[in-house]
């Protein structure tokens, strides 16, 4: 069984790691990896507490750790047995919060962690004067994830409607996401013109990428959108994800466990919220989407006109480049992946469904005579479809994890029926 022990190193002085077990040592160096960061200190004239550069530096390594290990090398083809040695500001505070942290890594992730805090013996790089005269102080009421989706387009333009003073969050790690982000930002800005609105764009890559998935990207994006809240001094960060997706129940017996993803999910927010708590930041996660379908979240808009005039250039897509690949605009979807699907079937219930934004038609008859893998997606939800009728909800939604608020089971067994329901009525012809 491979392992995997992976050194952060902050400073010089940091000795080398000598384990006692066979294992692949990896090392990180710090300059790249925090450029954004700083870059952001300097042109937004921020402050940082030791705790969020701590934050930043474990929700960025373990980003890059989940992109760079191969999950294919493991004993069962998926799970990894990855130990990392971070330097941290109060190794005393991370120690107490220390099986939180492995708790929240391995729910996500599905994979083996060990978290070893050390002590940190760098210093703050010195301020950059000229990003700073290229700036701006950072003066804004309210703090919102932005990835380029659906989701997240109709809760910024929420927001804004209902708080003129925003900053929207973003991380990217290729070019194109970036585009998209940045041609949207200036659809809003064009159109709120009197807001006070703000992009912050992190960059964070690993070099060369090995591993597809990205199952613990969502605890980057929490944190840097934490990261941005606490510094200042907004006591809420808005997560927008519908709570059909964020409950994301495994379609199939063989999508349970940690293939399927959990970035939004209940337990996954409820820990990252108990982490902040444990580190003593002073921000709540917020999703006011969590007993909203995508088709309701776009139906309730708050700006329904302007949301369907720019709706079809957001990117929800799981394979964004299929497009490229068959010759087509960089903004057209797959179509056949399961946030495709989800997608159109929000589209469809707003009457607003147009094939000719997405590369494969899952409408056409002869769709599901392909012989590969981009029916499988398709397949999957029929399935779901139709088992849905004779599993209870709640048995449904409890294969993903816990459930919280406890109190609101009612709310998310509703939630995944409206889900289920907006799929079977956008995929009719299969009946």
């Amino acid at each position: 069984m491979n392992q995997y022990t992976i050194q952060f190193k902050t400073s010089n002085k940091d000795k080398n790691i000598i384990t006692n077990t066979t294992t692949t040592l990896i090392e990180f160096s710090l300059p790249k990896l925090e450029k954004p960061l700083w870059n952001s200190r300097d042109f937004y004239q921020l402050e940082y507490l030791p705790v969020i550069v701590d934050l930043y530096r474990l929700a960025s390594s373990i980003f890059i750790i989940d992109k760079t290990i191969p999950r294919g090398n493991s004993y069962d083809g998926w799970t990894r047995d990855i130990t990392l040695y971070l330097p941290v500001s109060e190794i005393e505070v991370w120690e107490k919060k220390n099986s939180l942290v492995t708790k929240l890594l391995s729910f996500l992730t599905g994979d083996h962690w060990k978290i070893v805090f050390t002590k940190d013996q760098s210093v703050q790089p010195a301020k950059d004067e000229k990003l700073i005269k290229k700036g701006h102080p950072l003066s804004v009421k309210s703090v919102s994830l932005f990835s380029g989706g659906l989701d997240s387009f109709i809760g910024s333009v929420d927001t804004i409607v209902s708080n003129s003073s925003t900053v929207l969050v973003a991380h990217f790690d290729q070019g194109y996401t970036s585009s998209v982000q940045k041609a949207l930002f200036t659809k809003i800005k064009s159109h709120f013109p009197s807001a006070n609105l703000e992009l912050i764009q992190f960059f964070i890559q690993p070099q060369p990428p090995k591993e597809k998935t990205t199952r613990s990207r969502s605890f980057l994006f929490l944190s840097l959108g934490t990261v941005i809240a606490a510094s200042v001094s907004v006591k809420e960060l808005n997560v927008p994800e519908n709570g059909f997706i964020s409950l994301n129940v495994p379609l199939t017996y063989g999508r349970f466990g940690s293939l399927s993803t959990k970035t939004t999910h209940p337990n996954t927010l409820k820990l990252f919220k108990d982490l902040l708590e444990g580190l003593s930041i002073d921000v709540d996660i917020v999703d006011p989407y969590q007993f909203k379908t995508k088709g309701e979240m776009l139906e309730e808009s708050k700006d329904l006109e302007f949301v369907k005039s720019v709706g079809n250039e957001t990117m929800s897509c799981a394979h964004p480049t299929v497009a490229r690949w068959e010759g087509k605009p960089p903004n057209i979807h797959c179509g056949y992946c399961l946030p495709c699907l989800i997608r159109r079937a929000a589209f469809s219930r707003n009457s607003l469904d147009e094939s000719k934004y997405y590369t494969y038609d899952v409408l056409d008859p002869n769709f599901l005579k392909k012989d590969s893998k981009k029916t499988d997606d398709l397949r999957a939800v029929l399935y779901s479809i139709e088992s849905h009728k004779s599993i209870p909800t709640l048995t449904n939604i409890l294969k993903t994890g816990p459930i919280y608020p406890n109190n609101q089971v009612n709310e998310f067994c509703k939630v995944y029926d409206n889900g289920i329901q907006e799929l079977e009525d956008f995929l009719n012809i299969y009946k």
